[in-house]
């Protein structure tokens, strides 16, 4: 989900359907160990809204 991925941060974007992409983004993270542990550490930092503050903001945007 493009929204939650920061590239470089967070994770790796590939194009959707794109087998092949996926495939090599897994083996480059599987070969960097260090931009695994980076990732799973930023990933680890990361506070989402509960489902009622996500709804309370759904609905602020509806009401506009």
């Amino acid at each position: 989900i493009p929204e939650l991925i920061k590239v470089g941060e967070t994770g790796e974007l590939f194009e959707s359907g794109n087998a092949a992409e996926l495939t090599e983004k897994i083996r480059s993270l599987y070969d960097d160990k260090a931009r695994l542990a980076k990732y799973q550490a930023n990933c680890g930092k990361i506070v989402f809204d509960s489902v009622s503050q996500y709804c309370e903001k759904l609905m602020s945007i509806y009401k506009k």
